[in-house]
């Protein structure tokens, strides 16, 4: 049971381990939900810490660098999120593409503390 001691030290994100499973897909629409996931997330998380607004932009506009490393990571995740939202089906989001978005929004998650 050695193993399973090391594992459990380190904190699992439930919430970001679900978001992390669309990408098992063969499916480009839950890749794209993978996505909207993660960006729904960041909003609560940002919310939780005390930035307000009524999009995440808005509460992007609050945050700087020094509160925040990667704000501009976020800004570039959250560009593809918004393009799925309003394009639908005419935006083509490939595998390797929803893999860097993810990645993304991971530094994010760091950065702010929720996964590590």
């Amino acid at each position: 049971h050695h193993h399973q001691e090391k594992e459990n030290k380190k904190f699992k994100n439930p919430r970001w381990q679900n978001v992390l499973k669309y990408l098992e897909s063969e499916s480009m629409s839950d890749w794209k939900l993978a996505i909207i996931e993660a960006d729904i997330y960041l909003d609560r998380i940002l919310d939780q810490k005390g930035f307000y607004g009524d999009t995440l932009g808005d509460k992007f506009k609050q945050i700087t660098p020094d509160k925040l490393p990667s704000i501009q990571i976020a800004w570039e995740a959250h560009k593809v999120r918004n393009r799925i939202a309003h394009d639908g089906a005419d935006f083509v989001l490939t595998m390797p593409e929803s893999r860097r978005v993810l990645s993304y929004y991971e530094i994010v998650f760091r950065d702010l503390e929720v996964i590590d």
